[in-house]
């Protein structure tokens, strides 16, 4: 399954902290597709495991030495630890319904 993540600067356009756009995808070359019919939909009860896990895969992955672009950091620029999920980042099975 695949998503997306983007960094979030801050005020002083240095420091970011990351933002999960999207995520249920079926393969890498799906992300950002405008057709979320393709997407994996979940559960609350699925909502509610996914957001731990990919908070605890950022924080895993940042003590890395070769860590994702997203977690690039400069002398001046730093991730600050937060991860945040716009809305709509991931699809509600309300249906009662499988992944699609």
């Amino acid at each position: 399954m695949y998503g997306e993540i983007r960094e979030r600067f801050t005020e002083n356009r240095h420091d970011y902290n990351l933002e999960v756009v999207s995520c249920g995808w079926p393969g890498k070359e799906w992300l950002g597709m405008p057709r979320p019919g393709l997407s994996y939909r979940f559960s609350e009860e699925e909502w509610a495991v996914i957001k731990p896990m990919i908070v605890h895969l950022v924080h895993a992955v940042k003590n890395y030495s070769e860590r994702p672009a997203f977690l690039t950091e400069f002398p001046n620029s730093h991730f600050l630890g937060n991860v945040f999920f716009v809305d709509g980042w991931a699809i509600l099975n309300d249906e009662g319904t499988d992944h699609v």
